[in-house]
């Protein structure tokens, strides 16, 4: 994929995200995301922004990967409760803060970046698809079912 391709199909699925997020009326309501509410999930989108971010830095820069990328999946999810712990102070105002600053900051650093970090098949071009628009995607069909289970 084109990095423009790339960053366009970022933009869209963020929007979609986005508009189905602000939709949720009871955010501290379970079941979003499992058993997280929606702030939580917020939370975890906002932070996998940044982890994106840090882990092309250092693959870039030293053709390291970053530690999660060969834990198991009960290793993974442990990663993200403690992300989310990690935050769950934050009122629901600075929870929206976060996600839209590290998805800016995420965004503004990918548009300075090569055509070739966004190469399919690639440690960059994979982790930026699998983080951002694919994740995207992911949580907004999260909230899209969870919507539909509580409108009832």
């Amino acid at each position: 994929m084109k990095k423009e391709e790339g960053l366009q199909s970022i933009v869209k699925t963020w929007d979609e995200f986005i508009e189905a997020a602000k939709s949720v009326s009871e955010l501290e309501k379970p079941g979003v995301v499992g058993s997280w509410n929606l702030r939580e999930s917020l939370i975890h989108v906002a932070v996998w922004d940044y982890e994106l971010m840090k882990a092309i830095q250092g693959y870039i820069k030293n053709q390291q990967k970053p530690e999660y990328s060969n834990m198991t999946s009960d290793r993974i999810d442990a990663l993200n409760a403690q992300q989310v712990e990690d935050y769950k102070h934050l009122s629901i105002a600075e929870v929206w803060d976060l996600l839209d600053n590290n998805h800016m900051v995420l965004v503004e650093f990918l548009t300075q970046l090569p055509d070739d970090v966004f190469m399919p098949e690639t440690f960059n071009g994979d982790a930026i698809r699998a983080e951002t628009w694919e994740h995207y995607q992911e949580h907004k069909s999260d909230i899209d079912k969870f919507i539909e289970n509580n409108s009832a």
